[in-house]
């Protein structure tokens, strides 16, 4: 699990989960750079968003994020219409490179996509979406070796949260492993709460009405750039930004798979890129990623093939972390 951005604390989970006989691996950013001032996410104890406001905010953020371990610097959201502001990001940058960590970006423009490739960005988060992506990026993105994270649902997640609020449809939940929490279950289950927020006018709930989960979980135009870097040869990972309104955790990997494989993206390549591009991207790949002597025993098994067809994924049966088998009921208990 790569957490790209969030507190301080969370770059502890990667010693923690790596000590826990069923806890996934994990990799952390911690907090983030941006443009944005103001911390709408932040704790009295702690910072998620660190406004980049010099170059020498963003050299003492990366000192000490990767002195403290930090696996990847991430910038959310990038100025590249700003020569000031991209000064900052080249600073930061190069300091990234000097203490041997690497850049990750939040990049939803072309424009934006580019100016982080430009500073030697290795992984891209969220889906250009638009406009078409250009030669110019996708020779970028191979000079850089980036590793590019489409997110296709995660948007659609908001729409599917608002229309469980406003009373409109209930989030459905397709979970046959029991990976979603209880407490997650109750606040989906109460959601209508909140029907009568002064946000949910007539224009708004209408638009929740318009929109259908089944055909516009993402657009064609996403899809189409994650089709175009795929045969390009751009390694592609599997990411699902969860923990946003309407993306659970656990089960909307399954989602995001079966989404890219509409893309005409191959269902034994996905299985590579969730496992070694992953592993690869987290800058874990000696230690799992793929079955080679010497690795850590990480598996899992399923009663039906998912090479043929990627939604096979669900029918996860066991699951093998660092050498030691475990039922999924069993990890459940846990």
């Amino acid at each position: 699990m790569y957490d790209v951005g969030g507190m301080s604390w969370s770059v502890g989970l990667q010693e923690s989960a790596g000590k826990n006989p069923v806890a996934p691996h994990v990799a952390a950013a911690g907090p983030l750079l941006t443009p944005v001032p103001g911390a709408p996410f932040d704790l009295p104890s702690d910072r998620v968003l660190v406004q980049l406001d010099s170059e020498e905010t963003g050299e003492k953020m990366v000192q000490y994020m990767s002195a403290l371990g930090s696996t990847g610097i991430k910038f959310w959201g990038i100025s590249a219409d700003d020569p000031e502001y991209m000064t900052f990001v080249e600073a930061a940058a190069e300091e990234i490179r000097k203490q041997g960590n690497q850049m990750i970006a939040h990049a939803t423009t072309l424009e934006q996509a580019k100016a982080a490739l430009r500073n030697g960005t290795k992984l891209l988060v969220h889906s250009v979406s638009n406009t078409e992506i250009d030669e110019e990026f996708i020779e970028l993105a191979r000079e850089n070796g980036t590793f590019y994270n489409p997110t296709l649902i995660v948007s659609a997640g908001y729409m599917l949260a608002y229309r469980a609020a406003a009373d409109i449809e209930p989030i459905q939940i397709n979970d046959p492993n029991g990976c979603v929490d209880q407490r997650t279950r109750e606040l989906i289950q109460t959601a209508s709460q909140f029907k009568n927020h002064s946000r949910f006018t007539d224009e708004f709930k209408e638009r929740m009405r318009n929109f259908d989960p089944q055909t516009q979980m993402t657009t064609d135009l996403m899809l189409a750039n994650l089709k175009k870097l795929y045969d390009a040869g751009i390694p592609i990972v599997v990411g699902t930004d969860a923990g946003n309104p309407g993306t659970l955790h656990g089960i909307s990997i399954f989602d995001e798979m079966e989404m890219m494989q509409q893309a005409e993206i191959s269902a034994e390549d996905l299985i590579v890129i969730a496992t070694k591009n992953g592993a690869e991207s987290m800058r874990r790949s000696n230690d799992f990623g793929t079955l080679e002597r010497g690795k850590l025993g990480n598996l899992i098994m399923m009663d039906e093939d998912p090479g043929e067809n990627i939604s096979n994924m669900r029918s996860l049966t066991h699951v093998m972390i660092k050498g030691k088998l475990n039922k999924v009921e069993n990890i459940q208990k846990n």
